[in-house]
């Protein structure tokens, strides 16, 4: 990771979605996991149930902690339809 107020940016694999995606092992079985969710319970702790996490910089493929929030699904929900209004989400490969 970079500094603290650096974006993180995920350098593995990428979904259609623009999310960075890893696989986990789990009970014998590969799961897919979004990269800013495991970094989120990594650095911060368990995401509540009903909860999202968001990049508060917009930038999908950033892991920082410092970018992200979990935060209520409506709240994302309504927060994302605010941000679409204004302008795309922003892609950090350019």
């Amino acid at each position: 990771p970079g500094a603290p107020d650096e974006h993180w940016l995920w350098l593995g694999r990428v979904g259609s979605h623009g999310y960075g995606t890893l696989n986990i092992w789990k009970a014998g079985m590969s799961r897919p996991h979004f990269a800013h969710r495991v970094a989120y319970e990594t650095f911060v702790g368990v995401i509540p149930d009903g909860y999202e996490v968001d990049h508060k910089c917009r930038i999908r493929l950033c892991i920082n902690p410092a970018c992200l929030q979990a935060i209520p699904m409506p709240e994302n929900r309504a927060l994302a339809t605010r941000r679409k209004e204004k302008a795309p989400h922003r892609d950090a490969r350019g």
